[in-house]
């Protein structure tokens, strides 16, 4: 079974090769199962599609798409902000404007592509699933290949849950009526059941053999994750069980936390001890987690050597660069002050104004006195490789670390206290915060409120905030440039693409069809 990973991940890395192919091509998914999967091996390349859909580049729906799902678990959070900048860039009609202050509805682009990554993504599950069944090739580990893709599924659950809380939960490929949705508890037991009906096939932590494979260590995250959650998907806590999950994480040896924070974003960050489960990337040849383009002024290529043109775009929210301290080393997450190319050489925007990235970002949109190409901290936690040329980074994505599930042990235990921080509390926030060089806490500092500060400063851009803000009641209150308080927009709307396909799902409360 070694061989495995080897075939796995050359089909995740090689997903943005299938954009751009001969249409007389027989296509392996219209494919029946008694007609290809005749062997070992195409089954096992079968089996590689689940992952590959993690990381679709933008032709498809994948998570790390630049304009789509990523991003929606960025923008519309309390740590990214996208403003209409001087020369009339990042507008794009307006969609970052509406993300920021929540007043999207549900013709939104981005709510539809974060839809048709959960939907498409089960639907691509349960038809591997669906081919693996007819197949009539047998061999060792099978049942940890089923189990693999069913916590794919159960994981694309888990994000449609926190997103939509309303979908249709759809487990057979052949059933061609069309699904009605499910309540929220029921799609939660389903997700439930799937993982402790799985986990027992699996691997047990990742290795150099599983890299980027769902592992036992991925799929007790996963149910930390839904029970963390419960309260707020469900009406019903499940801070203890979320606690003994979180132990059943720790239980394994292999996993650590780093010396180096930013080993978990370098450009070889594979041999990460810290990383649970990743989306593994390589620019070359997928092109879908374009961070340099989306983040960086173009001026800062000569700082990188980047050959690629950036875009000039997201950057972080002053709040959060604030609440750093001034010894702690995330604080290097971040490029702010004045900017110098390579040699040293102050980077120019025009004679007399150099490239300078300010905390202060101003107003999100204002024709007449709009964002400076500056204005913002920029992100640069994941390391840009010198010399990069193409539009995507190679950097792979971590999906779950071990530093989050520390934090998450630390909430627990505070939620069960009445948000107060015992010592064994304190003491998970504490391997997190000496790595980072930063100040213990006592009981007293470590409130609830500072712990979601914390998090922010850990997992930035990682794609936890959305989730973590409405858990701890955050995400409907007002921030910068964002006023709006609607507590609906909790969930996204079920998109209008969706609603004129499917005439049996209704549309989420706050929202008009």
């Amino acid at each position: 079974m070694k061989r495995i990973y080897n075939i796995v991940a050359s089909l995740i890395l090689s997903v943005g090769l299938f954009s751009c192919t001969d249409l007389d091509e027989q296509i392996y998914s219209q494919l029946p199962a008694d007609g290809f999967f005749v062997d070992e091996e195409s089954l096992l390349k079968n089996v590689g599609r689940a992952y590959a859909w993690l990381s679709s580049d933008s032709w498809s729906n994948g998570y790390l798409q630049h304009m789509g799902v990523w991003m929606n678990d960025m923008v519309t959070t309390d740590e990214c902000i996208i403003p209409y900048r001087e020369g009339g860039l990042w507008w794009d009609n307006g969609v970052w404007v509406q993300d920021h202050q929540h007043t999207w509805d549900y013709t939104h682009d981005g709510v539809w592509r974060t839809y048709s990554f959960v939907m498409d993504g089960v639907t691509r599950c349960n038809q591997i699933l669906f081919q693996i069944k007819e197949s009539k090739v047998e061999f060792d580990g099978m049942d940890k290949l089923i189990a693999e893709v069913k916590m794919v599924r159960a994981y694309l659950y888990l994000k449609g849950i926190d997103w939509f809380r309303n979908l249709p939960l759809v487990t057979d490929f052949e059933d061609t009526e069309l699904p009605s949705q499910v309540s929220p508890q029921t799609l939660f037991d389903f997700i439930e059941k799937e993982i402790k009906d799985n986990v027992q096939f699996l691997e047990d932590a990742p290795t150099s053999e599983n890299y980027g494979r769902v592992t036992k260590a991925a799929a007790y995250t996963m149910l930390v994750k839904l029970y963390l959650n419960s309260e707020i998907w469900t009406g019903n806590a499940m801070w203890s069980e979320a606690s003994a999950a979180c132990d059943e994480v720790m239980k394994f040896s292999t996993l650590e936390l780093e010396d180096d924070y930013f080993a978990n974003f370098s450009v070889h960050n594979e041999s990460s001890k810290e990383i649970i489960w990743a989306i593994p990337l390589e620019a070359s040849i997928t092109n879908t987690f374009p961070l340099h383009n989306i983040t960086l002024q173009t001026l800062s290529q000569q700082t990188f050597n980047i050959k690629n043109f950036c875009w000039d775009g997201a950057c972080g929210m002053e709040w959060l660069w604030n609440s750093y301290e001034e010894n702690d080393k995330r604080r290097n997450s971040w490029l702010e002050g004045p900017q110098y190319a390579k040699d040293g050489t102050p980077l120019m925007v025009s004679p007399g104004r150099q490239l300078n990235y300010t905390p202060y970002v101003g107003p999100i949109y204002n024709q007449t006195d709009p964002a400076l190409l500056d204005s913002g901290v920029r992100m640069c936690k994941w390391e840009y490789e010198d010399g990069l040329s193409f539009q995507a980074m190679s950097n792979d994505f971590p999906i779950y670390r071990l530093a989050d599930v520390y934090l998450m042990k630390a909430e627990c235990l505070m939620r069960m206290n009445s948000g107060v921080a015992d010592k064994e509390a304190l003491s998970y926030a504490k391997k997190v915060r000496d790595r980072a060089g930063a100040s213990d806490y006592d009981a007293g500092s470590l409130t609830l409120d500072e712990l979601l500060r914390e998090r922010a400063r850990e997992l930035c851009w990682e794609g936890h905030r959305r989730q973590d803000q409405v858990r701890f009641g955050t995400y409907s209150k007002p921030w910068d440039n964002k006023t709006n308080t609607d507590e609906y927009r909790d969930i996204y709307p079920i998109p209008k693409r969706a609603m004129t396909t499917n005439t049996k799902l209704e549309q989420n409360p706050g929202y008009d069809k």
